[in-house]
């Protein structure tokens, strides 16, 4: 009998062995499987194929539900359909992803390490992407702030005993939420993300760009003129259209 249950123990200890090694094995190929579609989202934004778009966004997010900018793509492709609600949806769970990552004490530096290179490897598909498609001053600015979230992933605060990753909500994501709450006319949640963004990134052309027309739609002109020039000073080309509105409001 006691043969029996120590035969039984070796054959369960051996079948558990074997799944947690198919459970590493799983682990690395749905990371591929699940960047293979986070490409494929990112090609189908370039060509406004929104739909498309948000369905592998989706999948990739189904593979590896801590996905941060999968989440973000997604938010873009909802916000190219006018599904501000789901945009906004998507980038607050990229948001929150942001947040938990950085509010996270590791113990663990092997875990802290392929945390790190997680991230590293979804900023370096982005920005292979977005520089294959058409380049304006918001596709620019965005790399930028791709490669500024880079550095700081690289540069973490910590040692290999205690290691906390360095992971603020990046300046283009903040941006992306303020600009789903705008156009859900939701203009307090809106002018707070901007700012927020401009919190992480002073330079953050498009941000104070953003939020001269917030200013401009609320009544306030001065703050809307001073953040046409914080634009302009950081190399974002303002529209005339803007600046002319801006002008006549505040009777200048």
């Amino acid at each position: 009998m006691r043969s029996a249950l120590t035969a039984a123990a070796v054959l369960f200890a051996a079948v558990a062995a074997h799944g947690q090694a198919l459970d590493r094995f799983k682990a690395p190929e749905d990371d591929r499987a699940a960047n293979s579609h986070y490409q494929s989202g990112w090609d189908l934004l370039r060509s406004e194929q929104w739909a498309d778009a948000a369905r592998e966004f989706q999948l990739a997010i189904d593979l590896k539900p801590n996905h941060k900018l999968a989440f973000y793509g997604l938010g873009r492709a909802q916000m190219g359909q006018k599904n501000f609600s789901d945009a906004i949806r998507a980038y607050e769970a990229c948001r929150e992803l942001y947040e938990g990552q950085a509010a996270r004490n590791i113990s663990n530096s092997r875990e802290a390490e392929q945390l790190m290179q997680d991230d590293l490897t979804a900023i370096d598909l982005t920005i292979s992407r977005l520089q294959t498609g058409l380049q304006t001053p918001q596709t620019s600015g965005q790399i930028a702030q791709l490669n500024m979230q880079k550095e700081r992933l690289k540069n973490r605060t910590g040692n290999a005993n205690n290691m906390t990753l360095v992971s603020p909500v990046p300046a283009f994501v903040s941006l992306a939420l303020g600009s789903a709450y705008f156009r859900s006319n939701r203009l307090d949640d809106a002018e707070r993300w901007y700012k927020k963004a401009i919190e992480v990134d002073s330079k953050y052309g498009e941000a104070h760009n953003n939020l001269a027309a917030l200013y401009l739609m609320t009544g306030r002109y001065a703050e809307a003129t001073r953040e046409v020039t914080a634009a302009e000073k950081a190399g974002y080309k303002v529209n005339p259209g803007l600046k002319e509105e801006i002008r006549k409001k505040s009777g200048g």
